[in-house]
Parts: C-alpha cells; sequence; structure tokens
C-alpha cells in the first residue's frame, strides 16, 4: 500500500512538473506567436504606406492597436516568466507600469495612423507612419535582449 502511495504521488509530481514546464512552453510559444504576427502586419503596413493604399494602411493598423490593447496584450508577458529561451529583459516586470504605457502609445500611434488613413491625407499619413514607427524601438530597446536568454 505505502510502495503504491509513493508510486501515485511520484507520478503525480513528474506530471505536476511536466505539465508546468508545457504551460511554460504554450505562453512562449504564444508571445514569439504574437511577435511574429505583429512583425508581419508593420511590414504589411510599410508595404501598403509605400502603395499608398490608404484602406490597407487602415485595416492593418487597427488590427495592430487591436493587438496593443492592454488586457490582451498582458497576456503575453505573465509575470515571473522571464527565463531561458526568451528575449524578454526581466526589466519588463520590474518596470512593469513602463512597459504597459509603451503598449498604450504604441496602439494610440497605430490608431492615428489608422485615421489619417481614412482621411487619405498623404501628409498626414506620412506624419503619422513615422510616429507609428517608433512602436517596436520603444519596446525593444529596453525590454528585449539580443539573443535568447
Amino acid at each position: 500500500m505505502v510502495k503504491a502511495l509513493t508510486a501515485v504521488l511520484f507520478f503525480g509530481l513528474v506530471w505536476a512538473s511536466g505539465s508546468a514546464a508545457f504551460a511554460q512552453d504554450d505562453y512562449l510559444a504564444r508571445r514569439q506567436n504574437f511577435m511574429k504576427n505583429f512583425s508581419a502586419e508593420s511590414k504589411a503596413v510599410k508595404a501598403a504606406v509605400e502603395k499608398k493604399d490608404y484602406a490597407t494602411i487602415g485595416v492593418k493598423a487597427k488590427d495592430i492597436a487591436g493587438g496593443l490593447e492592454l488586457a490582451s496584450f498582458a497576456k503575453h508577458w505573465p509575470h515571473g516568466t522571464a527565463d531561458v529561451g526568451s528575449k524578454a529583459k526581466p526589466e519588463i516586470w520590474t518596470n512593469w507600469n513602463d512597459f504597459m504605457a509603451s503598449a498604450l502609445d504604441g496602439q494610440k500611434k497605430a490608431l492615428a495612423l489608422a485615421s489619417a488613413a481614412n482621411s487619405k491625407n498623404e501628409v498626414q499619413v506620412d506624419d503619422a507612419y513615422k510616429a507609428f514607427g517608433q512602436i517596436c524601438g520603444n519596446c525593444h530597446k529596453p525590454y528585449r535582449a539580443e539573443k535568447a536568454r
């Protein structure tokens, strides 16, 4: 009976630690997928700006703004997930309010670009796109390592 109980406890611990590792991989994969999509959307915006395709600029900029909605955005960086395999620096969690403020600023810039695209005013679009171009650097410079840690 003791051996059976010990085996159950042992396998339970193994399963629990495996589940934690799976959950860790899961959030990291979701985060990386989110960032890859963000990058693809940003490249699509750049191509649309070059073509003066205001409809596409508006749609893509709104998509990006949606991804930067704070509650949704924060889910990609759960507290305590600065770990090996990620380029995320621990400063994300020690400077959480600043990190979230950067996301909010990015959302505002994306929405401003969408609004400019709706105006179909080339000067407004160019100005809004210049501001939009700062979104990535605002987070990557202070919060992203060059290589996975």
